[in-house]
């Protein structure tokens, strides 16, 4: 694991943010020719257990940047979903590395009450115009 994807792993383990202590969270490592998916589970000894992965070409990317957005969608959502079905569990929590380009970082927390409804494409627009504007 190289150490941005590391840093990732501790910062997520270390969150007292997660609501559900033992709910499964993945790891999504976007390169310019792969993307990998890892879904996990925090052990009561502070490590983790490795539930599923995921592995597909990284369509829509080139030279660690977004060449195409909905291959690159396509790429990502792919990659979730096979690592979803190989855990038996569906993720609430994501944490992404992006090797290459010019990458920047921070933490965004952003809540929203759906009403035990499935979330749609305006929430998702919504949720990335709040993240674009902080």
């Amino acid at each position: 694991m190289n150490a941005k994807a590391e840093m990732a792993w501790q910062r997520l383990l270390q969150s007292q943010r997660r609501t559900a202590r033992n709910a499964p969270f993945g790891l999504l490592d976007v390169g310019s020719s792969k993307l990998c998916c890892y879904v996990v589970r925090t052990q009561s000894s502070g490590g983790f257990q490795l539930l599923g992965r995921g592995y597909q070409s990284a369509d829509g990317f080139q030279a660690g940047e977004v060449s195409d957005a909905e291959a690159a969608e396509t790429s990502m959502l792919a990659v979730l979903h096979e690592a979803e079905e190989a855990a038996g569990e569906t993720l609430r929590e994501i944490a992404v590395t992006w090797s290459g380009g010019a990458p920047r970082a921070g933490l965004v927390s952003i809540e929203r009450d759906l009403g035990g409804r499935v979330i749609d494409d305006d929430d998702l627009d919504r949720a990335l115009e709040s993240v674009r504007a902080t």
